[in-house]
């Protein structure tokens, strides 16, 4: 399943498609360009697969645009809340809840968190298209972002304290990913309560560095100033299959502690035709991944799918050491 995603094993493949503005950022894509991978220039997946491939219990938050709950490569790894009645205010919220309807429809209408979702945990040795860095996961959806890829920071902000109050309810919680845009990301995130207790009470929190190509030392943005304020808060940069810092990616030596795979990264799209299908480079390299509006599978570009590489990592190791602090 591995073959055409780079990130997991980069065996020097080619990638002859080379997209430096997808996800969030405006704008037409680059020309494709034929770039050879560097062999080994990925996360070592196989090596950490021989030790786990995850597990169920290791529940991972996604504050995102929703995911396709219907996506056969992520339906058997959905959170399923055992109690969906438990919560005063989020009635029957089976897998998650909705923030801009303020419903339990998680359902992905942009197509962003889909694929943020597959990174982490598409399912392993199925036979089906792709497989997460965890094959064995529960990925809890909190749908912050409406049809067009952007929210309200109030939304956000209660996307964090839902998860947090899930995780004093007893949900194994260990990390949220935030693929958020700067601009999307709450104005008050460091003043902010909601990160500092989902951190006290022993959630990570990783986000996407920022697609502007710039330093964010210099400049700084929403998330990097919450990854230097915030110790739980980890800020990842992305690379290309070089091992390259990515054209668009944002970086700095104080606010971005990390960098992961994230230029033309294979994943799972929803089954339905969403605003960003246009955006997911989808070229009939297989078979199975064929140009047609609501494909299951395509591939983007961004801060915001190098972020779930790390939260993959983090579900993977807290199925190792659940203990670890």
């Amino acid at each position: 399943q591995a073959v055409n995603q780079w990130g997991l094993l980069n065996t020097g493949q080619n990638e002859p498609y080379y997209y430096n503005l997808g996800g969030f950022t405006q704008g037409p894509s680059t020309a494709p360009t034929n770039q050879i991978g560097t062999p080994g220039q990925d996360i070592n997946a196989q090596q950490a697969w021989d030790i786990t491939t995850g597990s169920s219990n290791v529940v991972v938050a996604i504050l995102d645009t929703g995911t396709d709950i219907t996506q056969p490569d992520l339906v058997t790894n959905l959170w399923t809340n055992p109690n969906p009645n438990g919560q005063a205010g989020f009635p029957n919220d089976v897998n998650g809840w909705n923030f801009v309807a303020d419903n339990n429809n998680v359902s992905d209408d942009y197509g962003h968190g889909t694929a943020v979702a597959g990174v982490i945990g598409a399912a392993g040795n199925n036979s089906l298209g792709v497989a997460g860095v965890d094959w064995n996961v529960s990925l809890l959806t909190v749908k912050v972002l409406g049809s067009d890829g952007t929210g309200f920071d109030s939304d956000v902000i209660a996307g964090i304290n839902y998860v947090t109050m899930l995780k004093s309810q007893g949900v194994n919680i260990v990390v949220m990913n935030e693929s958020l845009p700067g601009t999307d990301f709450p104005e008050d995130i460091v003043t902010s309560n909601a990160i500092k207790d989902a951190g006290q009470a022993g959630i990570l929190d990783v986000v996407a560095a920022g697609n502007d190509s710039v330093s964010n030392d210099i400049n700084p943005s929403k998330p990097p100033d919450a990854a230097i304020s915030q110790p739980t808060v980890i800020s990842v940069a992305a690379v290309d299959n070089q091992g390259k810092l990515a054209a668009f990616s944002n970086f700095g030596a104080s606010s971005v502690q990390l960098a992961a795979p994230g230029v033309d990264i294979l994943s799972t799209a929803p089954t339905y035709p969403v605003p960003l299908t246009n955006e997911f480079a989808q070229f009939p390299l297989l078979p199975q991944f064929p140009q047609t509006a609501g494909s299951d599978y395509g591939y983007l570009s961004g801060t915001s799918l190098a972020a779930p590489f790390v939260t993959g990592i983090i579900a993977l190791e807290a199925s190792v050491e659940p203990s670890a602090t």
